[in-house]
């Protein structure tokens, strides 16, 4: 990629960024600077490591099957899940729900093109020291750069326009090499 090109592609992240993203809310921890080591489970009972998924751009969002604003947004997860597959951008949900039997009939109700998963410990997800900090919120989305890094996080449904400009942003920038194999 050459300078002015990841350039433009700097200013646009940060200005996408800047529109959803924020600092900590009152009682709220800083996120850390590291990558999300996360497990997770599928319908299929299958594990789901997020830190298998590095060189892709992974869009977790945290949700339940009741909450009104957390479905109302999978329209548009689908959309970019669709959009952006081809570039390396992935969607995984992460239900709350107690009962795993709600999960296929969730995805096939809504024809959710992208994974939908339960995490092995949810109050260890939601909690003060969960990877994404507190969860208050329903849905809370993080998304994941190509390094499996924290780049935002959405408390509440992702305004369309920003998320879909900072997910353009990160999906055109490549995995910086690992220096141990250099």
């Amino acid at each position: 990629m050459g300078c002015a090109r990841g350039l433009d592609v700097a200013a646009g992240l940060l200005l996408a960024l800047s529109a959803c993203a924020h600092g900590p809310g009152p009682g709220q921890a800083t996120l850390p600077d590291t990558r999300v080591a996360l497990r997770l489970v599928d319908i299929g009972g299958e594990t789901l490591n997020v830190a298998a998924l590095r060189g892709q751009v992974v869009l977790l969002t945290v949700m339940t099957t009741w909450s009104e604003p957390a479905f109302l947004e999978v329209p548009l997860l689908s959309e970019l899940q669709r959009e952006y597959a081809e570039d390396g951008f992935v969607v995984v949900a992460v239900l709350l729900d107690d009962d795993p039997r709600v999960m296929p009939i969730f995805r096939d109700t809504f024809q959710i093109p992208y994974r939908v998963t339960r995490a092995y410990d949810p109050a260890g997800l939601t909690g003060d020291q969960g990877p994404f900090g507190p969860i208050g919120v329903l849905p809370t989305s993080v998304l994941l750069d190509r390094e499996g890094h924290i780049a935002a996080r959405m408390d509440g449904v992702w305004p369309p326009g920003a998320l879909r400009t900072a997910v353009r942003a990160l999906v055109s920038t490549e995995v910086a090499p690992d220096p141990g194999t250099q």
